[in-house]
């Protein structure tokens, strides 16, 4: 990996050390690289339950290679396929492709700070204390006697 003179500084107490290359500044990149790797990570685990659904679904003669195929195929919105899903495919099996192909479209991570946020808002909704309300006083100050 050739890394841009711009990016290396010299080693100091705040840099990572790069194999073959300069050191880079340990901030750099250090939020990008997670980011990803929860997203890779969402993806992965996206695929992983998708596959067991379908195999818990759906008894076929098809490979456990080609479920995950299938499962990559339909989350990642390329449309190649290898028969696993027919029109003859049972109802419960279609919906499961049906939300692949919705999440791939969105991507994982946006999908799942949506449902963070409305499960949040029905929480708050549901738990939350009705607002009290200022009930009108009906003594006065002019109404007391003297």
């Amino acid at each position: 990996m050739v890394v841009p003179p711009l990016l290396c500084e010299q080693p100091g107490p705040h840099t990572v050390p790069v194999r073959g290359a300069h050191a880079l500044p340990g901030d750099v990149g250090d939020g990008d690289l997670k980011e990803y790797a929860c997203d890779r990570a969402a993806t992965v685990f996206t695929i992983f339950t998708a596959t067991l659904l379908c195999l818990h679904l759906y008894i076929t003669s098809f490979r456990l290679d080609e479920v995950v195929f299938e499962c990559i195929s339909a989350l990642s919105n390329s449309g190649i396929t290898v028969g696993f899903i027919t029109a003859a495919s049972p109802f419960a099996i279609k919906w499961v492709f049906i939300v692949l192909m919705w999440l791939g479209r969105l991507e994982v991570v946006p999908v799942i700070i949506m449902v963070m946020g409305i499960s949040k808002g029905i929480k708050d909704e549901l738990f939350s204390e009705p607002p009290v309300q200022a009930v009108a006083s009906t003594n006065r100050i002019d109404d007391e006697p003297v």
